[in-house]
């Protein structure tokens, strides 16, 4: 089950891997594999995880949107 709770650890775990995927993916474009599958998938996880952050970081600008009074 993909609870909201479960979904923040998974981002959090994901996220303290961003430095280490961007690092890596700067050695294979260095070492001209930019276009390589492990490239491909690291892109997308960094991807996947700055749109996570991104919106968190949004919800806590306007932590009210959304909410509907009783």
């Amino acid at each position: 089950m993909n609870t909201p709770k479960l979904r923040q650890q998974n981002n959090l775990s994901v996220t303290l891997y961003l430095p280490i995927f961007r690092e890596r993916l700067e050695k294979l474009n260095a070492r001209g594999k930019s276009n390589s599958d492990e490239a491909i998938q690291l892109r997308r996880s960094i991807e996947v995880a700055d749109r996570c952050t991104n919106d968190k970081e949004i919800d806590q600008e306007r932590p009210f949107v959304g909410l509907v009074a009783d």
